[in-house]
């Protein structure tokens, strides 16, 4: 059976607060959840991959059920993802970011986050009674404080060792990267935001590449 386990010491500040807008809520807890889901269509291995998730049925079986044309469309996406990751040079420790290593968590960090912004849409088409927020937040929108809640989930310091080591083996990206990735590669933030185009967090290019 295929399940998904929530910590109660997740649900707590401030990942989870029933007394905030749903906004803020969705943008953190919804996107760990999503990632965590997301884990169930991942791959591994080198650029030629060893398929995971991806090849088990909601049984756990091993067996490859997609069609065709859906599998495709997902291997040139995956595919597309560890490029543009591939390109990253960090600006501190003067590292490559790996594309390879890293794109498990890096599709399940981009399905996530547009899984939780549809969570967020399908909430706000129904009235509720929002707390009022505290005044340093009044002046973002509804979306904005959605993504900037989102992005505090993976805000983090450390030292340059602590960054070299983290790029040289980490599973996961720097959460820089993965949160301006994922940022980058959705017109909702440009358009949350009124990026510019052809800025860092408005990339037609790579978007039209990995969007949906």
């Amino acid at each position: 059976m295929n399940t998904i386990h929530i910590s109660s010491q997740v649900l707590q500040q401030p990942i989870f607060d029933a007394e905030l807008p749903y906004y803020l809520n969705v943008g953190s807890l919804g996107f760990i959840v999503g990632h965590e889901i997301f884990h169930g269509l991942d791959r591994t291995g080198s650029f030629l991959f060893t398929i995971e998730g991806v090849n088990h049925d909601e049984l756990g079986r091993l067996r490859h059920f997609w069609e065709e044309k859906s599998w495709n469309t997902y291997l040139k996406k995956t595919e597309c993802l560890a490029r543009q990751f591939s390109r990253i040079k960090d600006n501190r420790t003067s590292m490559m970011i790996d594309g390879i290593r890293t794109l498990n968590e890096n599709i399940a960090d981009s399905a996530g986050v547009r899984t939780a912004f549809k969570s967020f849409k399908n909430f706000q088409r129904f009235e509720y009674t929002i707390e009022r927020l505290p005044l340093e937040c009044e002046q973002f929108t509804p979306e904005q404080l959605f993504f900037i809640s989102l992005a505090q989930t993976s805000c983090d310091k450390h030292s340059i060792d602590v960054a070299r080591s983290i790029i040289r083996g980490d599973n996961h990206a720097p959460h820089l990267y993965r949160i301006n990735v994922a940022f980058q590669n959705m017109k909702e933030f440009a358009s949350a935001f009124q990026c510019s185009p052809n800025t860092p967090m408005n990339n037609n290019s790579n978007r039209n590449k990995n969007n949906n």
